[in-house]
């Protein structure tokens, strides 16, 4: 996959930093593919980091103006976040609660945590679970105004906040999207999903976060359309919250 980066790498080293930025500004979505790569690489990430803290919130609003659009953008810089911040330091792990709310990437000058971006922005204000307990994210400005217009359920297969349990990471392009996040929930669900006769054992943040595939019926309308058999019964697995970075997938 790092054909989809290696074009901009080319086009922004050859730049001075503020033709850097000023062509930051034009190409978001490379830009934060961009990012994601050399978050894999081990590459300066400062340059892209200062793009993204720097641009226009106007710009941030007309480049990002479809649910495609903003799902690939968010859904790269998410990914990439918590691979450079956990490559830095790995104990902020430790206190999952804390570094899922820490303001750890700024973007339009506006600094972010995780839960901003997934609940926020990709699941459009969403109720979150911790400790079994559902929490509900007051709306900001910017989410309002930068958030999905229709929660989208397939972004749970394409988020990787670091634990072996979450699906590996791709390079999404806003012209493939749909397509990749259908590979990333059927890749995930046939070689994660356990069966037992009559019985299958999904994946535990669809318990989580239930309402957004429509219950278990519509996990039911999932698994047919993925050609799985029929099953009986639904349980859900145990998540494994090991760190486990650097899962991309080929």
């Amino acid at each position: 996959m790092q054909h989809l980066i290696k074009p901009y790498l080319v086009c922004y080293t050859v730049l001075s930093s503020h033709e850097y930025i000023h062509e930051a500004q034009d190409a978001l979505i490379p830009l934060s593919q961009e990012l994601l790569f050399a978050a894999r690489t081990g590459n300066p990430v400062v340059t892209q980091l200062h793009a993204l803290s720097t641009v226009n919130r106007e710009e941030l609003r007309q480049q990002l103006d479809s649910d495609p659009l903003k799902m690939t953008f968010w859904i790269n810089v998410y990914n990439a976040a918590v691979q450079i911040v956990l490559q830095q330091n790995t104990a902020l792990y430790e206190d999952r609660p804390a570094f899922f709310t820490k303001k750890i990437i700024t973007v339009a000058s506006q600094p972010l945590c995780l839960d901003d971006i997934e609940h926020g922005i990709l699941r459009r204000s969403g109720f979150r679970l911790r400790d079994g307990q559902l929490l509900k994210l007051l709306p900001t400005a910017f989410e309002k105004e930068f958030r999905v217009d229709r929660l989208d359920h397939r972004v749970h297969f394409a988020l990787n906040y670091g634990a072996r349990s979450c699906p590996p990471i791709d390079y999404y392009e806003d012209a493939r999207i749909d397509d990749q996040l259908n590979i990333a929930m059927k890749s995930h669900l046939q070689g994660e999903a356990k069966q037992t006769p009559g019985t299958i054992f999904l994946p535990a943040f669809m318990d989580w976060y239930r309402s957004d595939f429509g219950g278990k019926k519509g996990m039911r309308g999932i698994l047919q359309r993925l050609g799985l058999p029929e099953f009986e019964a639904i349980r859900f697995q145990q998540f494994d919250w090991s760190l486990f970075l650097r899962n991309y997938r080929d």
